[in-house]
């Protein structure tokens, strides 16, 4: 994002990332500063075996990376 005094804080953007296996869930927090992607925070894996465990592995894998 661009800045557009000196005295304003430079906005900044912040992305989930998500990896589902056939039984695990990940997740993670990144943003972009400079041209360096950096890291910010991890979940907790979750596992899962039925369909119908998935949203609710996903809810809780993002909900602990925050």
């Amino acid at each position: 994002m661009l800045k557009l005094s000196k005295n304003e804080p430079e906005l900044k953007e912040y992305f989930f990332a998500l990896e589902i296996n056939l039984d695990q869930i990940k997740s993670a927090i990144w943003a972009v500063e400079g041209n360096q992607v950096q890291i910010l925070s991890l979940g907790e894996t979750q596992s899962w075996q039925e369909e119908e465990e998935l949203l609710d592995c996903v809810d809780l894998c993002l909900s602990s990376a925050v």
